[in-house]
């Protein structure tokens, strides 16, 4: 049976351990975000989530699974971007983009264009941090 997979892609069954294991660690975080925590008791889920996503990406880059750890960078744009993270947020978007490029050009474009709009949002907020605290001074 032929499959339709570029270099990089891995198929939904797969025996590699390192992609067994990643998308356990990816499942891991997912459930880490729809926990419910009583008065924020129980951790940042946020926080916690991205330390099960970047365990997965590690584990599918070396599983070269790039498309599946270019998917978990940009659910970890989601969790920085919730803790406020911009910049990281931003990293990601470019790591994602790099892995992308190894197996569609589709992600690199959405990619690209999600990082302008985030390192935009960063030096916006940045700016109006900067002024605000100079006219504090001014007056």
């Amino acid at each position: 049976m032929a499959t339709n997979l570029k270099d990089g892609e891995s198929s939904p069954v797969t025996s590699n351990p390192h992609i067994l294991k990643a998308r356990e660690l990816v499942r891991d975080g997912d459930k880490k975000l729809t926990k419910f925590s009583l008065f924020g008791f129980g951790g940042n889920k946020y926080e916690e989530a991205l330390d099960f996503y970047e365990q997965a990406v590690n584990k599918f880059k070396l599983g070269k699974s790039y498309k599946e750890a270019a998917d978990t960078y940009v659910k970890m744009v989601n969790c920085y971007m919730k803790t406020d993270s911009k910049f990281e947020a931003a990293s990601c978007y470019a790591d994602a983009a790099k892995l992308y490029s190894k197996v569609s050009v589709e992600g690199i474009d959405i990619c690209q264009l999600f990082l302008f709009g985030v390192f935009l949002l960063f030096f916006v907020t940045r700016c109006d941090s900067l002024y605000a605290t100079s006219c504090k001074y001014l007056h």
